[in-house]
């Protein structure tokens, strides 16, 4: 029984782990504003999250995982019909079955899974159903090939003896339990028998040797005992192979409600971008060890959704370097610019689309990021050492094809001191076969990289004359000259 929606040759059949660096992404990136999007409640808001922050590191997967999301896209109502029959399924369960002790008797053991897998196997045909029904209407090898699997696998006379098989595990009138006698006349052996009536003449012996049957007496408390201990031992085999079977199909609606909860998730959020005017189209997924990035009209979705309206977008085109350095007037948009090229790579590593009209780039090894943080409350260490200390995480946890956004790094201590440690850092990361992105005031450092370019993209805020900011990122050099001259017209009105 398999899924296949967010990868091609393997299910989730659990949710996976947040990777280390998970925090920060979700704060430097304003990730939760995206999550708050896509789903209404704590439980999806944490599959959603899950699944898009650890992504997909095969091309193959992505694209796999893109083509079921076009099909999500275009038949939203068919794919929530089936996510919704997987997510009922295991909330009756739920609801049903309180669960057992487990050290719970094999007989108990037996019993509960019976009563699950009966569940399950409504839902199957159910599913089988719906999955027959919309079939026609998917054109992705995920979603076709689940729907054909339901229909080949789980067909009506597969049900039926499935149904059979488990009515068959009732004992209304008692077991039939088989054994023989091993080493010191201890019981061996133990098998549970189906219960069938016996031919008349089967029943002459009984009479005639009334011996071979007992009775316990009420108050027998070790003859009870005893019993049930014979019975625990027929039952215990067949037990653990129905609690085996049980956990296999659980696994299995789980899988696909976790990986449909996602997919369902991303067109909530395609349709919120959609309704901001925000530009939606699939990225072009590179390998890892490809350089640059392109892109064109780039924006930050968090701003879109928060703000309900188009955000000014971004165009890169052709980059194919490992080091960006944005540089500009305070209140410019890089921020958003960087926020925007993080949060796409997220979206792209999990198989989405992105906000913008175009997007190829590598699918990263891990995006990590290093934004300024507010001072220590605490005064337990400086801005400085966190910065420090938090670059020294991120570098214990990169691999080469990582991505890595800086905001204004190392600007805690002086300007000459933060360029050299920001320009070591850089390089370090470049020869390591990093890509990094860096946002920053600091001219020294930006400076120290534009005497020999190489594969440098110098971007700049743009500033019209009047100072006013368009918050688009353009392809200029760094200017050693501040903007205190915007300051001080604002406050005196001195006009340009």
């Amino acid at each position: 029984m398999r899924t296949r929606l967010l990868y091609r040759d393997r299910d989730v059949r659990a949710l996976p782990a947040l990777p280390e660096n998970a925090d920060d992404l979700i704060r430097d990136l304003d990730l939760d504003a995206l999550v708050a999007v896509m789903a209404d409640d704590a439980r999806h808001r944490d599959v959603v999250r899950r699944i898009m922050l650890v992504g997909a590191d095969d091309v193959d997967d992505i694209v796999h995982r893109q083509d079921v999301l076009r099909d999500c896209i275009a038949t939203p109502d068919a794919v929530a019909e089936i996510h919704g029959i997987a997510q009922d399924a295991l909330d009756r369960e739920r609801r049903t079955f309180l669960g057992i002790l487990s050290k719970a008797s094999p007989a108990r053991q037996m019993y509960h899974s019976v009563g699950v897998l009966k569940l399950y196997t409504a839902a199957l045909a159910d599913l089988r159903d719906c999955c027959i029904r919309h079939e026609g209407q998917f054109r992705s090898a995920g979603l076709r090939s689940l729907c054909s699997r339901m229909a080949t696998e789980f067909d009506e006379s597969y049900v039926k003896s499935v149904e059979g098989y488990l009515d068959s595990l009732r004992f209304p009138k008692g077991e039939s339990i088989s054994a023989r006698l091993g080493t010191a006349n201890h019981g061996t052996d133990y098998h549970l028998r189906r219960n069938r009536r016996p031919p008349v003449r089967d029943y002459v012996p009984l009479l005639e040797h009334s011996s071979l049957t007992f009775e316990i007496a009420p108050r027998d408390l070790a003859g009870a005992e005893a019993l049930g201990e014979l019975c625990n031992h027929g039952n215990e085999a067949v037990a653990e192979i129905l609690a085996a079977a049980a956990e296999h199909v659980r696994g299995f609606f789980s899988a696909l409600t976790i990986e449909l909860t996602f997919h369902l998730g991303c067109v909530r959020l395609c349709r919120a971008l959609d309704s901001a005017g925000a530009p939606v189209s699939f990225p072009t997924a590179r390998p890892a060890t490809a350089r640059g990035f392109s892109f064109i009209q780039l924006v930050d979705p968090t701003l879109a959704v928060r703000r309900g309206d188009r955000p000014v977008g971004n165009d890169v085109d052709g980059f194919d370097g490992d080091v960006v350095f944005v540089t500009g007037a305070n209140q410019g948009g890089k921020t958003t610019f960087l926020r925007s090229v993080g949060l796409a790579q997220v979206m792209l590593r999990a198989g989405m689309f992105v906000a913008g009209d175009d997007y190829e780039a590598p699918a990263h090894s891990g995006v990590f990021t290093h934004f300024r943080r507010p001072a220590d409350a605490t005064m337990r260490h400086g801005g400085f050492d966190d910065e420090l200390e938090r670059m020294s995480a991120v570098v214990d946890l990169i691999r080469p094809g990582a991505l890595v956004l800086c905001n204004e790094s190392f600007s805690t201590t002086n300007f000459r001191e933060g360029a050299a440690i920001g320009a070591a850092v850089v390089r370090a990361l470049r020869d390591g076969g990093v890509t990094v992105v860096y946002v920053t005031h600091m001219f020294d450092l930006v400076d120290a990289f534009a005497a020999d370019p190489g594969d440098t993209l110098f971007l700049r805020a743009e500033r019209r004359p009047d100072g006013a900011r368009t918050f688009r990122v353009c392809p200029e050099p760094a200017s050693e000259t501040s903007h205190a001259e915007d300051v001080f017209r604002r406050i005196f009105g001195v006009a340009p």
